[in-house]
């Protein structure tokens, strides 16, 4: 049995059978949908909260229930393209994949960086540290 604390404060209990129809559910729809990556990251994330507000209005977790409840995983694959919220969900996997784009930028940036600042180190500032003679201009 897990306990969570929802927004408003409250204890919900999920037990942990609920717990693994729902990643189960989830890893089937997942499977079926057939579209990138980020979409796939945003919609899942969506339906999950959907199936947590479900929970929280009182319905009991199954197999059998998500799938009345919120369709069969090939339902949901087939109809996937039709929603009303695609776009939405477009833009919010365009937004996601924007900030992980710029997030690794940054990161093989700083990695080039520190690469650079070790290469200046051993070339120009070891050899000076060592206690040999440089010579600069040949006589």
């Amino acid at each position: 049995m897990i306990l969570r604390i929802c927004r408003k404060g409250r204890m919900r209990v999920i037990m942990n059978h609920e717990k693994k129809e729902i990643r189960r559910y989830l890893k089937e729809v997942r499977k079926e949908l057939n579209c990138s990556m980020s979409i796939k990251s945003v919609f899942l994330k969506d339906l999950k909260e959907e199936i947590a507000f479900s929970r929280i209005q009182g319905m009991t977790i199954t197999g059998e229930s998500l799938r009345t409840e919120f369709g069969a995983p090939e339902e949901i694959s087939a109809s996937f393209y039709n929603r009303n919220d695609y776009k939405e969900l477009l833009a919010k996997a365009k937004k996601k994949l924007f900030f992980w784009r710029i997030a690794a930028g940054v990161a093989i940036f700083t990695a080039v960086l520190f690469l650079a600042a070790i290469i200046f180190f051993l070339v120009h500032v070891l050899p000076m540290m060592s206690g040999g003679i440089i010579v600069t201009e040949p006589y």
